[in-house]
């Protein structure tokens, strides 16, 4: 009786069948519309990545770009960051929300307000 459970010959299928399944059936199909949308956003991100990466060498000091990597783009916390940077987290965290101030400050001012950067504040300001 194991030896019957071991043995699985399955069902024979015509491959044409398969295929025509396969391409037209299964819930990963994509039509090429949708995949021309998807590469579209991969190039749109991969241009405001640029962006952000030559807006954050021209304005920010070293500290505020190697926090604002470790911490945005290496996905560390900011305990993490700090260990790397060997300083104190809320050090790392000053200088996050100091170079994004700096950043959208550049998206407004150079007319990118549709970057993820450029939201305006949903916090009031202290003074």
């Amino acid at each position: 009786m194991a030896e019957d459970r071991l043995r699985h010959d399955g069902i024979r299928v015509d491959p044409a069948i398969v295929d025509c399944f396969a391409a037209c059936k299964a819930i990963w199909y994509e039509t090429p519309e949708e995949i021309e949308a998807g590469l579209e956003w991969g190039r749109e991100k991969e241009r405001l990545f640029r962006l952000i990466r030559r807006e954050m060498r021209r304005r920010l000091t070293k500290r505020e770009r190697r926090c604002l990597e470790l911490y945005f783009f290496k996905g560390l916390t900011f305990r993490e960051a700090a260990k790397a940077t060997s300083t104190h987290p809320s050090s790392v965290h000053r200088a996050v929300q100091r170079g994004l101030r700096k950043l959208r400050h550049a998206a407004k001012s150079g007319g990118l307000t549709s970057c993820a950067f450029a939201r305006k504040q949903t916090q009031p300001r202290r003074t």
